[in-house]
Order: structure tokens, then sequence, then C-alpha cells
């Protein structure tokens, strides 16, 4: 779940923001499904606000910049959710990394 500002982009051009109309033929639904299928192939969160860049495998990037702040009295920026491993990491206004165990569902593990 992302409650900040965010960017579809390649190394040479934006695809969408957080910011574009979300119509369904607009340029964010447009732009988000190009990683329908993808796979994450690296994942940096960068001091000292816990911006996020996610790296897929098709060269397209999402980077996620962290805008709530302790000054504006806002929550989280950001949080990813791990049924199958049960763990949950956030990143909170000011930059706190706050990590969870949470409920693992077993039926995501697959056949043993």
């Amino acid at each position: 779940m992302v409650y900040c500002v965010w960017r579809v982009e390649t190394t040479e051009r934006v695809i969408a923001s957080s910011y574009d109309p979300n119509d369904n033929k607009g340029p964010m639904v447009r732009g988000l499904r190009r990683f329908v299928g993808e796979t994450v192939s690296k994942l940096v969160v960068t001091a000292p606000a816990g911006d996020l860049m996610l790296q897929f495998t098709n060269d397209k990037n999402l980077r996620v910049f962290c805008d709530h702040t302790i000054a504006a009295g806002r929550g989280t920026n950001w949080c990813f959710f791990d049924r199958m491993a049960g763990f949950a990491i956030a990143v909170d206004s000011g930059g706190r990394i706050h990590t969870e165990k949470c409920y693992a569902d077993p039926r995501l593990r697959g056949p043993k």
C-alpha cells in the first residue's frame, strides 16, 4: 500500500505518476498495467525518509517518495505485507521503519 507520491519510469522517461488521471484509459492505469506479471529484481530503501525504489525485470522502476513528515503529523508513507513469509514492513512519517510479524497464510506456500 502506498500512501504518498510515486512515479513509474524507465531510464529514459517518466511513464506515470500518482498525480496522473486514474480513469481506466488514463496514464496512471496504463502505466501500472506494465507491472502485471513482472518480477521485482531489486528493492532499495533510502535514508533519511525511507523512500522506496522497486526495480522490475522489464527495466521499469516504481519510485515512492515519502512525503508524510513528522511536522505534517501524517502517518504511514508505504507498507508491504508478505503473507507467505508472515511479516510486514512500513515506513511512517519521518522515515521511521517498522517491521512486525503478521498472519502467515499456509495456503500461499504451495505444496510441500
